[in-house]
């Protein structure tokens, strides 16, 4: 007699799935709000410089996306497509809580990161982290000056 499974069960399987699809490293990001989009372009084999980006809400997430053709995200063993830098007196001085930044590779052009401003309302916290592509030949090209401004 062949198994009958119940909807409960079916709708268990069909949300694990769908979980493991919108996050392909782990748990589901869970963004507050619009997602703050941040271009990333590459001329002369240099990435152009990111401006700073403000955030002004707990658990906003912020999506980088490569618009230049042959360039992507590194994948692991790599380094990071974008990664946070360590805290230092000029990088939210030396107080950037541990785990403030969730970030995952979404795909080969685009990085998200959920932001979680834990210290929202405090005054403009400034966390500094650089992006890295690789292009075609897989030479890393990054740059460590943009910034995410927690207001």
């Amino acid at each position: 007699m062949p198994k009958r499974f119940s909807l409960a069960s079916m709708l268990v399987v069909l949300v694990a799935v769908a979980s493991s699809i919108a996050s392909p490293r782990g748990q589901a990001q869970s963004c507050v709000g619009t997602n703050i989009a941040a271009s990333i372009v590459i001329a002369s084999g240099a990435i152009r410089h990111v401006p700073d980006i403000p955030v002004t809400v707990k658990g906003h997430c912020i999506d980088w996306t490569i618009k230049t053709s042959d360039y992507k995200f590194p994948v692991s063993p790599q380094p990071d497509g974008i990664a946070f830098k360590a805290p230092t007196l000029n990088n939210d001085n030396g107080q950037m809580p541990a785990g403030e930044f969730d970030c995952k590779r979404r795909s080969d052009v685009l990085y998200r990161c959920q932001n979680k401003n834990s210290k929202h309302g405090t005054g403009d916290l400034n966390y500094e982290y650089s992006v890295t592509v690789v292009d075609t030949k897989g030479n890393l090209i990054s740059t460590p000056d943009p910034w995410v401004i927690n207001k």
